[in-house]
């Protein structure tokens, strides 16, 4: 459910940051055009906004992940005693070990909620924000709606490839470090891969 709403967050940040960065200047250069191709004049002419609304959102995005995101803490809790076993293979986890174990993970738990909470309070603001300010542009500049929807599918686009490469780049280090043993590379991608 909290992928979800992140999916549609994600949707919600680059129709908005469209509008938040569209300025009067955008616009009215957009009306004075005496050109031939308006189409290539408005790509041209929004493509540093709709690139920084496209960060501005994957930046964004990424925080809101690292709120619903607490897999990492709780394998962390196993690997400590899987180091245990792998070390000394007659190890046997006792009572007093499992009462520690489990006590990690409600606190690693408890605090899972608190971030939960912090992202659905965030998230519903800015879209309530998000909702009233997109609201009002439309309105307001009513015969540029068309240019921004293009700005916010050609944000989205930008979003997606990016995410795209950097995945495609990352599964490619992770295959070099493992084929030829870099343990340097094999840290760095995982690092890359948890941010």
């Amino acid at each position: 459910m909290l992928k979800l709403c992140l999916f549609i967050f994600n949707f919600s940040c680059d129709l908005a940051f469209n509008t938040i960065f569209y300025s009067n200047q955008n616009i009215s250069d957009k009306y004075h055009y005496e050109g031939d191709n308006l189409l290539y004049f408005t790509f041209v002419n929004n493509i540093v906004k709709t690139i920084t609304s496209s960060m501005v959102s994957l930046v964004l995005i990424n925080l809101f992940q690292y709120f619903i995101d607490s897999r990492r803490n709780f394998e962390s809790i196993f690997r400590e005693e899987e180091k245990k076993m792998r070390k000394n293979r007659k190890y046997k986890v006792s009572r007093e070990t499992k009462s520690i174990i489990l006590n990690k993970i409600r606190e690693t738990y408890s605090k899972l909620k608190g971030k939960i909470i912090i992202f659905l309070i965030s998230e519903f603001s800015l879209m309530l924000f998000f909702y009233y300010f997109v609201t009002a542009f439309c309105e307001v500049y009513k015969k540029t709606q068309l240019s921004w929807l293009s700005d916010f599918f050609i944000s989205f686009l930008i979003s997606l490839l990016t995410e795209v490469f950097i995945a495609w780049i990352v599964a490619i280090f992770y295959i070099l470090s493992l084929r030829y043993k870099l343990e340097f590379i094999y840290k760095i991608v995982i690092f890359v891969y948890n941010v």
